[in-house]
Parts: C-alpha cells; structure tokens; sequence
C-alpha cells in the first residue's frame, strides 16, 4: 500500500475548504462515445499498417497484442475509469497543445486521465498518453505537471513502447520463449528453483534495459520542455517533489483518535478493538529473493535529478518553485478530494475508510467526511455480511504495510458484524443534522 495519497490527505487539510464538496462530473456520455469510437477507428487504422509493414506471423502477434490494448481502454471508458471532466480535460490540453506548438510534434497524441490516485504518468506508444488525477494533488503547479507530461512525450518521441512491443513479437524472441518452457516442462526436479532463476535472469536484463529508456525520456523531455517555454527549474522540481513523497514518514495516529471517533452513544468504545496481537504471528513473508533494486524500470529519482544535472549542467532547481494559478490550486483541491470518492467506487471500502479516518483525525467536525465515514461502513457491514469482507479489506501484513493502516485494518478486523452496522447508522445519520 502506497503512503502517498494517504499522506496528502492526512498533511493537506488546508487545501480543502471543510463545507464544500468537489465532485467530479462522470456524466459526458456523448464525450465518451465519441472517444471509443476514435479509439475503434485507430484500431483499425493500426492493423492496415502492420499489414503494410510487417509479414503474417508478426503482424498477427502486434493485431492480438494492440487490439487487447485498445479493448482495455474502451472498457476503462466504459466503466469511468477515466476522467472526463472538462475542468482537468482542458487544463492538460492546454499543457498538450503548448508542447505540441512549440515543438513542431505531430498532433496525434491523446492524453487519457485516470482517477487513479497515485501521482503517476505512463506512455502506452501510437499516441496515447495515460495519466494519473493523482498528479494535480502532489505537484505544486501547472510548470511540473508539463514536465512530467514532457516526459511522457519524451517516450514517445522516442517511440519506446512500439519498439518493446515490436521486439517482443518478433518471431526469434517467442521462439526463444517457448524453447525455455518447453525446457522447464521437460524437467521433473527443481522446477521451481529454475523458473525462479529465469525470472531473476528476465527481470534483471528487462529492468537494466527499461532504466535507460526512463533515463533517455528524462533527456528528450527537458528539452521539449525548455522549448514550450515552461520555467526551467520546475523540471527538476517535479522529480523532487516527487522524490519527497516517495520518502514521506509514516503516519501516526494516537490511539485517542479512535475513541474519540468510534465511541458511539449507543456503542461505547471497545478496548478490544485495538488489541493487537502479536506482530510476529504476521510476519510470514518470505525472504527477499530478488534484489529488486536491479528489477526497478525506474531508477531512483535522486538518480534521475544527478544525471539530469550532469547531461545539463546549467539547470539548476530551487525550493523556491513557482506559486500555482488559481485554477491549478482549483483542480488540486479537486483531485485530493476525490480520493475517498475513487477508493469507494473501486470497492477498496477498508482504504477508503481509512483515509475518511485520516480526514476526520483532523477535522472530526465535518459533515462531508462523516457521510463518507458512514457509507464505507455500511459497505463493510454488507460484505461482512456476505461472507466477502476480504475482498474489500486488506489482510495485516506487517512486512508491506505502514504502521498506521495496519493499525487500522486491525480494528476493522476485531469489529463484529453489528458494531459495523452501529458506526454506519450513526455516521449517516450525522449528516443530515
């Protein structure tokens, strides 16, 4: 589980009025069928070109490859997995068609923005740009939402997911795969230690190899970035404010805060609620195996920073990063509120639940965070009662989560199912005062 997002609700209360609820408008129905079927159409436009360009065996392997690939978009828009709010659609075309202008790029790109609340960015070739809402609730401003935009175009100047694609269908490398499993199926001892000797062999070379283009994207992305005349510094910025996140301390939350919220007038608190057991029952995870500094596709970000600084020694950043436009801090205020909404639609009632504690941990008063507080537990109640509560709450796992949720998913644990029930009627019921 990511600390990010979390954090930010916890740390930036203050961007978030306390009586006034930000919703993202899901309606565009016109919007969204007019999108797939662009989508439809550079399907099918893609498959004429292999058929131009490529002969039968790849050609058919890039058809089930991108088809897959454009299905999983137009399900993601069928299903509002994505944005299409004109507020943030018209603040990133603005950034696109700046960066576009500028650079004398072809107008092809489309920039597809998920509610997903992780502040991340992500080039999927011929044009598509995926991007994370989560962005505007960490970055300072609209000059450090271009440059990790510009990076993303940066992949795609280069044509990095296309060339990886290419590579992976080309009939030498399946034929390569499939020699080293039918290897592994001829086996009858030690199966397992070769599989895993081959996937640390796949990783290492797949991460060293993906590190470079992450490396080479930062290159192409500055200078297209310095071209579409955005402040210069704010490049380096974006990577540090990032950086800062990634690196953010734990939460912590006095456990007052859960009798204060959770003590009810017809459901005194329970001590044995936040009985923890102990931790070492947990710890059942196995042993690193892999040096996952190796299999990392990104490399650090303080490394990204150094090597930035070392290719263009005349950029420099400051902490001094520049103030945001008042629609920028509006879609800000926009994004971070909407990430109790987004884990709820995603059915993570248990992290929604948890980052509506976070807020009320803070402003125990607002009625908007009661209602969301209640409505995660009504859902919660549900699954419980449905046997399926798993499937909406994470299990304890000490060695992967911070302090704090764990601290929290061991409450929601030790609940009943009727003391579920209590927390919701009352919640509810608070909001209508």
């Amino acid at each position: 589980m990511k600390r990010f997002f979390l954090y930010i609700l916890f740390f930036s209360s203050i961007y978030i009025s306390s009586q006034t609820s930000f919703e993202l408008d899901t309606a565009n129905y016109e919007t969204r069928k007019k999108i797939v079927l662009n989508l439809k159409s550079d399907l099918d436009n893609l498959k004429k070109e292999f058929k131009q360009n490529y002969k039968k065996k790849v050609r058919n392997e890039l058809d089930i490859v991108y088809t897959n690939l454009y299905n999983e978009f137009i399900s993601a828009l069928e299903n509002k997995e994505f944005t299409l709010d004109k507020r943030f659609t018209f603040y990133i075309d603005s950034i696109k068609t700046k960066i576009i202008e500028e650079n004398k790029l072809s107008n092809n790109i489309k920039i597809l923005i998920t509610k997903e609340n992780s502040p991340n960015a992500v080039t999927v070739g011929k044009g598509i740009i995926i991007m994370n809402i989560g962005l505007f609730s960490y970055l300072e401003n609209g000059d450090q939402l271009a440059a990790v935009l510009c990076h993303e175009f940066g992949h795609q100047v280069l044509k990095h997911s296309e060339k990886t694609i290419l590579h992976d269908v080309q009939p030498k490398t399946i034929r390569e795969k499939k020699k080293v499993a039918l290897k592994l199926l001829r086996k009858k001892y030690n199966v397992h230690t070769e599989l895993q000797n081959l996937l640390k062999e796949t990783l290492y070379k797949d991460g060293k190899k993906l590190r470079k283009l992450e490396i080479s994207a930062d290159s192409i992305g500055y200078i297209l970035y310095k071209k579409a005349k955005f402040k210069e510094h704010e490049y380096l910025r974006a990577l540090e404010v990032l950086h800062e996140f990634e690196t953010s301390p734990e939460i912590t939350i006095n456990k007052n805060k859960y009798k204060e919220i959770f003590n009810l007038p017809n459901q005194p608190f329970k001590d044995n609620w936040i009985k923890v057991d102990d931790e070492n029952e947990y710890n059942y995870l196995n042993k690193e195996k892999f040096n996952y500094d190796s299999i990392k596709t990104h490399p650090e970000l303080q490394e990204r920073i150094q090597l930035i600084r070392n290719i263009f020694p005349g950029l420099e950043s400051t902490s001094q990063y520049n103030k945001p436009t008042s629609n920028f801090t509006f879609l800000k205020k926009l994004s971070i509120n909407q990430i109790v909404p987004s884990l709820y639609n995603s059915e993570l009632y248990g992290l929604s639940a948890y980052g509506t504690f976070l807020k009320l941990c803070n402003d125990s008063n607002n009625s908007i965070h009661k209602k969301w507080l209640g409505k995660n537990f009504l859902k919660l109640y549900e699954a419980k009662k449905k046997y399926r509560f798993n499937r909406h709450v994470d299990r304890l796992e000490p060695n992967n989560q911070d302090k704090s949720y764990l601290f929290f998913l061991n409450f929601l644990w030790n609940l009943k199912l009727e003391e579920f029930k209590h927390i919701s009627d009352y919640y509810l019921s608070k909001q209508e005062e």
